[in-house]
């Protein structure tokens, strides 16, 4: 079910410039605060808001007449029968049709209100860049922060060393070119996991990427053990992405070292856990 709600003209609609694509399920707690994140954004362009539910039950149509009140336009689509994340997302930008599109994560927010005003300005003034990204504050589903309490990189971004390290780019700060996700397939429909990595991969094909210094996004991660399981079970998609997009012989070279330490890692994260698992027990005994 798509239902476009607006309070302006077709005229004005057809001068929108970004489209803010936020998928959800069953975190309304949450998405009020996604929500009103976007709709504080202070800008001189107008953007829309896509929302994609695959909750259990739709929003109240109360509350999106509200947030139509503050938006330039909303579209809301409702699934009956949940589509998964990646799927969710191939849907919602595939009614986008701006110049650029941003992505904010329910559980996600942007505490900085010209967060979308600095990267459009970014966008601009950089062609060549197919993306740019921001770093982002880290806190747990306490809305307490945790450790690393800030993203650390800030700068250029290149496929070397997306492929060489851990993936620096923060889902819900990107803000990329409609032209380019179109240009390079878009997210791939068969990756649950691991879908923003394989996508700034293939968008780095096309064009540069950068990740802004200032932190605009606050990221709801989860405490470090639940952190460690979800790298654990996360580790098969990371290899099918790295090694999906190894296209030339140095960058398999790259891959195949990369593919070493992670082996390496998952076996250090398994001991750590099962570590954990038998000290809990003994602690319990005891």
């Amino acid at each position: 079910m798509l239902e476009s709600i607006s309070q302006h003209s077709k005229q004005t609609i057809r001068t929108i410039l970004v489209t803010v694509i936020i998928t959800t399920r069953n975190r309304e707690v949450f998405l009020r605060k996604a929500i009103d994140s976007v709709l504080d954004q202070i800008t001189t362009f107008l953007y829309e808001i896509v929302i994609v539910d695959n909750s259990d039950k739709p929003l109240e149509k109360t509350y999106l007449y509200e947030i139509s009140s503050s938006a330039h336009k909303l579209s809301y689509i409702y699934n009956s029968k949940p589509l998964g994340s990646t799927l969710s997302l191939i849907q919602g930008v595939s009614i986008a049709r701006t110049k650029y599109v941003a992505i904010l994560d329910d559980d996600d927010f942007w505490q900085d209100h010209n967060k979308l005003s600095y990267q459009v300005n970014f966008l601009e003034n950089n062609p060549q860049h197919s993306f740019c990204s921001t770093r982002a504050y880290y806190i747990n589903y306490h809305g307490n922060h945790i450790a690393p309490y800030l993203s650390i990189y800030a700068g250029s971004i290149c496929r070397k060393n997306l492929l060489r390290c851990s993936n620096p780019i923060i889902h819900s700060s990107v803000l990329f070119r409609l032209e380019s996700y179109n240009k390079v397939g878009g997210y791939s429909s068969v990756i649950e996991r691991g879908k923003d990595l394989d996508l700034w991969l293939k968008l780095l094909t096309v064009g540069e990427g950068f990740v802004l210094s200032s932190p605009s996004v606050t990221y709801r991660s989860r405490d470090n053990l639940d952190r460690l399981k979800a790298e654990l079970s996360d580790f098969k998609y990371l290899c099918c992405v790295l090694a999906g997009n190894a296209s030339t012989p140095k960058e398999y070279s790259i891959v195949t070292v990369r593919l070493s330490f992670e082996i390496i890692r998952f076996i250090a994260i398994y001991t750590l856990l099962i570590i954990h698992r038998y000290v809990k027990r003994l602690s319990f005994l005891l």
